[in-house]
């Protein structure tokens, strides 16, 4: 089975990654905090700048984030095209 380096690159993240609401939160909370104190600080010093940077950094983090998941799934979808392909042809 010849797998492109991206598809190759996906299964191992896959195979290796905690998957569990407690892996997640281990993997993105560098990007979580700095925007939820922004916010909060926002909030308690009613500083509407604050505020809204603060929502448009974590609705631009959330497009990357889907955008990213998007392309990884397609690697990940081909990968494992190529994987029905050989173990159905093996089968017959």
């Amino acid at each position: 089975m010849k797998l492109t380096i991206e598809e190759k690159s996906i299964v191992s993240r896959y195979l290796s990654e905690d998957m569990s609401l407690k892996g997640a939160l281990n993997t993105f909370w560098p990007w979580l905090i700095p925007l939820i104190a922004l916010s909060l600080h926002g909030v308690i010093e009613e500083n509407f700048v604050s505020s809204s940077m603060a929502n448009f950094l974590f609705l631009f983090y959330a497009y990357w984030f889907f955008n990213q998941s998007s392309k990884d799934g397609g690697h990940l979808k081909s990968a494992l095209k190529k994987y029905e392909d050989d173990v159905s042809a093996l089968g017959e």
